[in-house]
């Protein structure tokens, strides 16, 4: 390929997770005679079989590869107050020290196992206006500074899961998988670390993050086992299976007991359309007065929370002006079920129009 051209008589250094997309890159630069190290990035909280399978690739075809424990400046992150997701975070810690790893070596080629899977990293690539192609640029990361005569280097750039694991495939190499859930969900796999289950709105602790390690390895065991994915969110102790229907062997393989979840309720939202005056939509304080209205003939003891939004016990109803349409859009959401034909008729008395329609949607939401 020619794009190997560029690099043959280049040292390049490639980041190498141990996954499917970085050991079919490290073959690519093997196969195209491509000068090559790697460096593979752990901690006290990562799955062990990517590191396992980074080194055996290594071995296997002679390429040095320096592995760098990065679980200090990741507990100083995660430790700090951190609630959201660790992933970019993460990335950014392992992505400066690549940099400094090449800058110690004298390199200015970094090769990542980017594919066209990852379209929002293309997206950004495209938007962020530094030039080059998929296959070079030098697109590497916002939060680390890339050194002038540095690029980036991402020959699967036009690869997509598929073609990667027949390239895989022909060259006799199979990749031992994780089997968790990846980041991805059901958009497609990629695995990352236990520690990216944990839910939102909790902060990681060490205790907290030890069991997210413990408990996923052990589900993507019996994941292995069933070929299938899974993973363990904490600390809700919610289980995924993908294909679903394996949750609740995976909660007994790993001994995982959760307490049972709160009750559902039914929940009604009313959608209604009306074509009104122009007059009208420019006075919002009598649309505030109308949807008042709507509440006290549902007999709704209400509060006024903003303009054209109001709630009441159990719901909230709001209105949305559609100037170029002359419409007035208004949601009414209620735990409890209003009559139709009521709401027809107050539609009707309200705005002297039959020129409207009215929705009602029922769906399940988590009770209190």
């Amino acid at each position: 390929m020619e794009i190997f051209d560029r690099v043959r008589n280049q040292e390049v250094l490639l980041q190498l997770s141990g996954g499917k997309d970085s050991i079919a890159a490290l073959l690519m630069l093997i196969e195209h005679e491509v000068p090559c190290r790697a460096i593979h990035f752990t901690h006290r909280w990562s799955y062990g079989i990517p590191t396992q399978e980074a080194i055996a690739k290594c071995s296997q075809f002679g390429v040095q590869l320096t592995v760098v424990d990065i679980t200090r400046e990741l507990s100083d992150l995660l430790l700090n107050n951190f609630s959201g997701r660790p992933c970019r975070f993460c990335k950014g810690i392992m992505d400066q020290k690549t940099v400094e790893y090449a800058v110690e070596k004298g390199i200015t080629y970094i090769c990542t196992g980017d594919s066209k899977e990852d379209k929002m990293l293309f997206n950004r690539l495209e938007r962020n206006g530094k030039g080059g192609t998929p296959y070079f640029n030098r697109y590497f990361n916002q939060a680390v500074e890339l050194p002038a005569h540095f690029q980036i280097f991402r020959p699967l750039a036009k690869m997509n899961n598929d073609e990667i694991q027949q390239y895989l495939a022909g060259k006799g190499i199979s990749v031992r998988r994780v089997g968790d859930t990846g980041d991805k969900y059901f958009e497609y796999s990629r695995e990352g670390c236990p520690l990216q289950f944990k839910d939102y709105g909790a902060e990681y602790t060490i205790p907290l993050m030890d069991q997210l390690k413990d408990l996923n390895e052990k589900a993507s065991q019996f994941a292995v086992s069933h070929k299938i994915r899974a993973s363990v969110h904490l600390p809700s102790g919610f289980v995924l299976t993908i294909p679903r229907g394996y949750e609740k062997k995976c909660r007994e393989y790993i001994q995982l007991n959760v307490p049972p979840e709160k009750p559902l309720y039914r929940c009604y939202t009313y959608i209604i359309d009306v074509v009104v005056s122009q007059l009208l939509l420019e006075k919002t304080t009598i649309i505030q007065t109308i949807l008042a209205r709507i509440l006290e003939r549902l007999e709704c003891s209400y509060t006024e929370v903003a303009p054209l939004h109001l709630s009441f016990e159990g719901g909230a109803i709001d209105a949305e002006i559609w100037e170029k349409e002359r419409q007035l859009h208004i949601h009414l959401f209620s735990q409890k079920r209003f009559s139709t034909g009521k709401l027809h008729e107050l539609i009707i008395e309200l705005f002297h129009t039959d020129h409207f329609d009215l929705q009602e949607i029922c769906s399940n939401e988590h009770g209190n």
